[in-house]
């Protein structure tokens, strides 16, 4: 298995950059590879359309009192379960966050397609950043 990661500091605090990563409707705002969602009625999953076409998604929350937020994205994808998992840390005593994004690509990725996925994360995190500080 392949792990990229990606880090960024966005001046939000983690509570309000928590709140945002935590909804799957935002993710098309963010990320290049979900494009429409919708909800799935009675659940807290969704049904969004990808550039691998449409999967089940969905955020789980998590962290020690004290310590970072973790979000996690989570999609079947082709069957398979698929997590994206974003670490949130306070950075000038909790007035800013840093964004630890973290992807695991299946054992046998081209290193071509792991260095792909590197820079499209770190162009997600770049606009995530300019979402949540112009709001601020």
């Amino acid at each position: 298995m392949i792990t990229c990661v990606a880090t960024i500091g966005i001046d939000r605090a983690p509570a309000d950059v928590g709140d945002y990563l935590g909804e799957v409707p935002n993710l098309p705002a963010w990320t290049r590879f979900f494009r429409r969602v919708s909800p799935i009625p009675g659940r807290d999953h969704y049904e969004v359309e990808t550039v691998m076409g449409t999967i089940e998604t969905w955020i789980e929350a998590s962290g020690e009192p004290g310590g970072p937020l973790i979000r996690s994205i989570t999609s079947l994808i082709g069957g398979r379960r698929e997590q994206a998992v974003l670490r949130l840390s306070p950075e000038l005593g909790g007035s800013a966050t840093s964004v630890e994004f973290t992807v695991r690509l299946p054992a046998g990725t081209p290193p071509d397609r792991a260095a792909g996925q590197r820079t499209a994360m770190t162009e997600e995190l770049r606009r995530l950043k300019g979402l949540l500080e112009q709001v601020g």
